[in-house]
């Protein structure tokens, strides 16, 4: 698998819910431990975190996806 592969299934599964009306939000998700990454986590955020470039670019790229999805439930 390729890192730009890896990374499309990373955001496909934190986006998934949100994408299929399960949530609207990411309380529940794991995906909270990322945009909390100060807080104490049994994730290994820093593995998962070293295939983007940091942890804005991780945010751009969700958010594209994110807007790609609404756009598309919207046409």
């Amino acid at each position: 698998m390729t890192e730009s592969q890896w990374q499309d299934t990373f955001l496909y599964i934190h986006l998934n819910p949100i994408k299929h009306g399960f949530a609207k939000d990411w309380k529940w998700s794991s995906w909270n431990a990322y945009q909390t990454i100060e807080k104490e986590s049994l994730l290994n955020r820093e593995h998962y975190l070293n295939f983007f470039d940091d942890l804005d670019h991780l945010n751009e790229m969700i958010e594209l996806k994110k807007e790609g999805i609404i756009n598309k439930d919207l046409e």
